[in-house]
């Protein structure tokens, strides 16, 4: 019964994120009370597999699979992003790219408005193969990118 607890505990504190000092966390709610005028902060930027759409599941809309190794053609991929998105803010300047060797085969907006913690994704079919990038843009500069194989 001991080892049940003690494993249970160990399992338990792995799961937590560490703790952030006050200075940080100080930084983060400055930035979402006043930081509209510079806008959102990409938190995370995943390509991937599935997202969560389970309405009722805590982890909505997260990224349930990554993407990693080689892809076959015809896969579906989402390009699935978290956001911190200042109080106030309302933001339509987002886009994902999905270029495939050099070519844009496809752009897609995202519109943010104010939340600590906003995830948006966008999804296509990889129909060729290749060299595939996909880019995250805020007024059309890229602030995150990742590249991806795809064989038959």
């Amino acid at each position: 019964m001991l080892f049940r607890f003690v494993c249970l505990m160990i399992l338990s504190t792995t799961s937590f994120a560490v703790t952030p000092v006050s200075k940080e966390v100080k930084k983060v709610v400055d930035y979402y009370y006043n930081g509209k005028a510079k806008g959102p902060l990409l938190v995370d930027f995943v390509p991937c597999l599935k997202v969560n759409l389970d309405p009722k599941s805590s982890s909505q809309y997260s990224c349930k699979t990554r993407a990693k190794g080689s892809l076959k053609k015809g896969t579906k991929i989402s390009a699935w992003t978290n956001w911190l998105v200042p109080e106030k803010g309302n933001y339509d300047d987002i886009m994902i790219q999905f270029v495939h060797d050099g070519i844009v085969r496809s752009t897609q907006d995202i519109t943010l408005n104010a939340g600590i913690r906003k995830r948006a994704f966008r999804t296509i079919a990889l129909n060729k193969t290749g060299k595939w990038q996909i880019k995250v843009l805020r007024n059309r500069k890229v602030i995150a990118s990742a590249k991806l194989k795809v064989v038959k």
